[in-house]
């Protein structure tokens, strides 16, 4: 497929999608994130790997999938409690100071790993790095009890801020690189989607089913949607499945489907398939075995599968400043051709 295609193709799936997310909000947020999600962790980090994760040195990655690997073991930390076998085990650690560290540098691990992303994109010389890293620690320890640092970095960063606001910026980049109207078009239209929903008076409540209720329960995800009714809109109390619930979860849900989609339907221009046939047929079987840890239960699915979701979050910051910086670029050089 050409690029034209592939735009409006694009166009197709941002209306499928949609449609799909005012219609059903809930279940197909649970589905994209349980069938489509695995599959595109897989892929992009094999992706990432291949293009050396757009750091300046081969094994810059370790860094940032250490970081990750320390905001996993917190989040596991902070879940444990919910669990009959793990609540004692939970309740006597948490008391520990390891316990109280990890609760504490939570949000501190999401933060660090981003600027280090950025510091390993950007520069090379270890000096420079270094000064980064170091600020990105003191940041931490100044920030660490700040309710927007917590909001921010802690639960829209790697859940939202990814899948929509870095989706827009790598589609405005393409665009940019492309210089074709219907990649612009592409933009626009996610603007629009985005406006819709928001502008739509959503009224009542929507019922949802046992399944649904209790998957949004077990796995946390209304901590998101929560993050974004308080920190977004305003609104301290809110349930889940109100207008305004119904109204942030027609947006995640539409941004995490139209995320994934986007990914797949570019296979023929990024060559996201193009790594070793034995990778693939790995990450392919990987993505068998995940959806069906889902099937069987959704909160097993999810906790097997929370730390590859992370650390493709955190592998693709390098990435993200590489997007940022291109359009930057472009910007400044349209300004100088016009001077």
């Amino acid at each position: 497929m050409t690029v034209k295609q592939v735009d409006y193709l694009n166009i197709g799936l941002m209306i499928i999608s949609l449609v799909l997310a005012f219609k059903l909000p809930f279940e197909l947020f649970l589905f994209s994130y349980a069938v489509l999600g695995p599959l595109h962790y897989l892929t992009e980090i094999g992706w990432l790997h291949k293009h050396q994760y757009y750091t300046k040195k081969k094994r810059d990655y370790f860094l940032i999938g250490f970081l990750c690997l320390l905001a996993f073991i917190s989040y596991m930390f902070s879940i444990m409690d919910d669990w009959e076998v793990t609540a004692n085990f939970a309740n006597r650690i948490n008391k520990t100071p390891i316990g109280e560290f990890f609760k504490k540098w939570s949000t501190s691990f999401i933060f660090m790993a981003l600027l280090t992303g950025i510091a390993l994109a950007a520069f090379s010389k270890i000096l420079h790095r270094a000064i980064f890293i170091i600020i990105s620690i003191i940041g931490s320890i100044y920030l660490q009890e700040n309710f927007n640092f917590t909001i921010i970095f802690g639960v829209l960063l790697p859940t939202i801020i990814h899948v929509s606001l870095f989706t827009l910026l790598f589609m405005l980049f393409g665009a940019i690189k492309s210089k074709l109207s219907t990649s612009y078009l592409n933009v626009v239209i996610y603007i629009i989607c985005v406006t819709l929903i928001f502008s739509a008076n959503a009224k009542g409540t929507y019922e949802v089913g046992e399944y649904v209720a209790n998957s949004y329960d077990n796995n946390g995800f209304l901590t998101l949607n929560k993050a974004m009714g308080t920190w977004l809109l305003g609104v301290k109390e809110m349930s889940f499945n109100s207008g305004i619930g119904l109204t942030i979860q027609r947006f995640i849900a539409f941004a995490y489907t139209y995320h994934y989609l986007n990914w797949f339907s570019k296979t023929n221009i990024i060559k996201w398939h193009e790594v070793p046939k034995r990778a693939l047929a790995i990450s392919v079987l990987l993505w068998v075995i995940s959806i069906s840890l889902y099937a069987y239960d959704y909160r097993t699915g999810f906790i097997a599968l929370v730390l590859l979701s992370n650390l493709h979050v955190f592998l693709e910051f390098p990435l993200n400043y590489k997007s940022v910086e291109g359009i930057v670029t472009s910007i400044r050089g349209n300004k100088k051709a016009i001077s």
